[in-house]
């Protein structure tokens, strides 16, 4: 195989440079560095050059050399393929060329004749002129020549532009019937792929047209089972109408019946609240029941009950779902929330939905990402059906019935006394549920059902005194500031008053008990102070032993009835420091029973009484785990002692 060898050209410092293509080789006087040299370049050594030599003025012209190279091709070099129509706009390309260039030529070789002729006429005849004319003569050949020249340069110039773009058309040409192969080679194998595909599909399109006929006979099958399953629910379904008719009537009559005993239940209550007048005995609601009647009125609202519904829609989803509980899990870590379950409210207890709507406001963006996640988004729009105020109304409401929560918790404390609370506690829950500027309607709501239905608990007489001679008998609420002045000093009174009265009833019960105590006290610390293994010394006294009989049991008169002792214990009371809120009163009147006498045995009678019954159901709650069908033989003594040891002992876990 002959390989093709290539030309190189260099420009050893010539004077007016060496050009290929019009492009000058070096720069200056310098030497170039070789220049391969192709096929069908034009080379140029020199420029065009006019001299001055001789001594009449005239000028010289001498010009460059041109030529163009041609270069054979190997003999086994193959030309690449062109179309017959792109030859054919190149020939004639190349033939305009020539065209021109042979015009140009004749244009050079008349203008030499001419100026050889002119010469010579000018040389014949310059004698017989002046030397103005001659000059002018010679300036307009002058002038002449040099556009001639500038005119053919110009056409040289565009003759060898065109070539240029030419060459430039050809390459362009040859990429793109380069690139022409190369997708025709790609859209061939993507044809070949695509019968195979086809190939493919014809097999599965076979194999779906007898699964379309097994699937055909099978859903003739079932239709002829649904045809006897739709006759057997239509029979069940006359059957189930008549159960529904049967039962809707027992439910008309069930709730004529309710709303007879409801009528019933006001009436014992009326009755109930004028005989406490008559007989000056007290009955204490349960508070924490009277919170949950209120509370539930609220929760009973249209847009409450509905924002309820909303939320348990989700944590239902979220009990049941283990994909779903998976997924939360993993966006509480992920948003480092606390991991705890979501809680569903029972109807029973209000705070369960308060405490339900709190935990899910808390694990909210964990729950929306959640529900987000792809395991879970198909139901997400079943599940997730809150609109752009709900998340807002949920926060009013757990921040508008956070005080009666606080108010329930209180009030289901075992460790100290409630009956002392109600009072303060009832009015501070009516001022907080009083209308506020700025509040929604939503909240507006929510505050005037809780308010109405607390205004209208407690309004007996008899109750309400009670209750507040209660508050004032305890250390922490003796200033009692939730009352007038009025209120506030007729409480005072009839402390004073019933403390006397308690008194009066029994005279020496206080002031002998409070001796035995002192007394008591006074031997027992004798008898720590005494050496072990001798007997407690006597009290010896000449003087008492002689008139003891005389003058032992001979006291001093009152200087001051029992009246005037209230007034005073309960002025010093009052003007006391007051205990902390988080005190226990029942332990301050433990240590100050002596000073205030009079007021601590009231204290007593007063403070004992629970102002909830919750601890009661507690342990009735207690009991009905205890006594089960196999301890039915247990004797009533037998299950006081297994309640009292459930409720007390504690037992460690191992």
């Amino acid at each position: 195989m002959s390989q093709s060898i290539p030309f190189y050209l260099q420009d050893t410092k010539s004077s007016n440079g060496t050009f290929i293509n019009s492009q000058r080789l070096s720069r200056g006087s310098e030497e170039s560095p070789p220049c391969e040299v192709l096929s069908g370049d034009i080379i140029q050594f020199g420029v065009d050059v006019t001299e001055n030599t001789r001594k009449d003025g005239m000028e010289a012209r001498r010009r460059s050399d041109v030529i163009q190279v041609s270069l054979p091709l190997p003999v086994d070099k193959v030309a690449t393929s062109m179309y017959s129509q792109e030859l054919f706009q190149l020939s004639q390309y190349l033939q305009e060329a020539l065209h021109r260039e042979q015009m140009l030529e004749q244009k050079l070789a008349t203008l030499q004749r001419l100026l050889a002729s002119t010469q010579e006429a000018s040389e014949s005849t310059w004698q017989n002129q002046t030397e103005d004319g001659i000059r002018k003569e010679l300036v307009a050949l002058q002038e002449d020549k040099h556009h001639y020249e500038t005119t053919a340069k110009e056409s040289l110039r565009r003759v060898l532009q065109e070539k240029i773009e030419v060459v430039r058309k050809l390459s362009e040409v040859e990429r793109s019937l380069s690139n022409m192969e190369d997708e025709c080679t790609h859209l061939t194998e993507m044809n070949e792929h695509t019968q195979e595909e086809l190939r493919e599909l014809a097999n599965k399109y076979n194999g779906a047209v007898s699964e379309i006929k097994d699937l055909t006979e099978k859903i003739k099958l079932v239709e002829g089972r649904q045809e006897e399953l739709s006759q057997k629910g239509q029979s069940e379904k006359k059957e189930l109408q008549l159960h529904i008719y049967e039962m809707e009537e027992k439910e008309q009559a069930l709730q004529a019946r309710n709303e007879a005993l409801q009528a019933d239940n006001d009436f014992t209550n009326e009755r109930l609240t004028a005989l406490q007048e008559l007989t000056g005995f007290l009955h204490v609601k349960c508070y924490a029941h009277t919170l949950n009647l209120a509370s539930q009125r609220a929760l009973k609202l249209p847009a409450v009950a509905r924002l309820l519904g909303r939320v348990r829609r989700v944590t239902g989803y979220f009990h049941r779902s283990a994909t779903g509980l998976h997924a939360l899990e993993k966006k509480l870590k992920l948003l480092e929330l606390p991991e705890r379950r979501l809680i569903t409210d029972i109807s029973t207890r209000w705070n369960s939905a308060y405490d339900m709507v709190e935990r899910f406001l808390e694990q909210q963006p964990a729950i929306t990402a959640a529900l987000l996640s792809p395991e879970v988004r198909k139901c997400e729009k079943e599940i997730n059906t809150f609109t752009e105020s709900d998340i807002s109304n949920a926060e009013e409401l757990v921040k508008t019935t956070k005080p009666v929560k606080v108010a329930t918790c209180v009030m289901s404390d075992e460790s100290n006394p409630t009956l002392s609370v109600i009072a303060p506690l009832n009015a501070q829950l009516l001022q907080a549920t009083q209308e506020s500027l700025g509040d929604t309607q939503f909240v507006k709501d929510i505050k005037e059902a809780i308010h109405q239905d607390l205004k209208k608990r407690y309004a007996g007489n008899l109750e309400k005194t009670k209750l507040k001679i209660a508050s004032a008998l305890d250390a922490r609420f003796k200033s009692l500031p939730f009352l007038s002045d009025d209120d506030r000093r007729e409480t005072y009174r009839r402390v004073v008053d019933e403390a006397a009265a308690i008194a009066e009833q029994h005279p020496q019960e206080g002031v002998v008990r409070l001796e035995q105590e002192e007394l008591s006290e006074d031997e027992t610390a004798e008898e720590e102070e005494a050496p072990q293994g001798t007997p407690p010394a006597k009290r010896t006294c000449a003087l008492a032993d002689l008139l003891w009989d005389t003058f032992g049991d001979v006291r001093e008169a009152p200087e001051k009835s029992f009246f005037d002792q209230a007034e005073e214990e309960i002025k010093k009371f009052t003007e006391a420091a007051p205990l902390p809120l988080s005190g226990n009163p029942l332990d301050w009147w433990k240590g100050h029973h002596s000073e205030y006498p009079l007021l601590a045995k009231l204290a007593k009678r007063y403070l004992c009484v629970p102002g909830t019954s919750v601890s009661a159901e507690r342990v009735f709650s207690t009991a009905g785990d205890i006594v089960t069908a196999q301890r039915s033989n247990l004797t009533p003594e037998h299950v006081d002692q297994l309640l009292f040891l459930h409720k007390n002992l504690n037992i460690p876990k191992h």
